[in-house]
Order: structure tokens, then sequence, then C-alpha cells
């Protein structure tokens, strides 16, 4: 929950504290996260699969 919620915060109390500085990385990492978007939600995801399955298994199993 912590990581979830400095994601957003972290990023707005830059962008409010030094502006001009935040618009230009925050634009590179908006163009970064366009052009990774792809190999970003297949590793996410993957993970999130075999955590399921390996819970799933270890509940089967006990």
């Amino acid at each position: 929950m912590l990581l979830a919620l400095c994601t957003v915060v972290v990023p707005l109390i830059v962008y409010l504290v030094r502006r001009p500085w935040a618009e230009v990385r925050l634009h590179r990492l908006k163009i970064w996260l366009t052009a990774h978007n792809r190999a970003l939600l297949i590793g996410v995801f993957g993970v999130m699969g075999v955590l399921f399955a390996v819970q799933g298994l270890d509940n089967l199993l006990h």
C-alpha cells in the first residue's frame, strides 16, 4: 500500500516544488512507459500468474 501511495504522492510533490524540472522528467517517463507498455504488462501479469499458480498448488497440496 505504501509503495502504491508513493508512486502518486512523490511525483506530485516534485511537480509542485520543482515544476520545470519535473515536467521534463515526467514527459520522458511518459514516453518511455508508452514505448515499453507491452513488455511491462507482460512482466507484471507474468509475475502475477506465477504467484497465483504457486499459491494454488500450495493450497492444493496442503
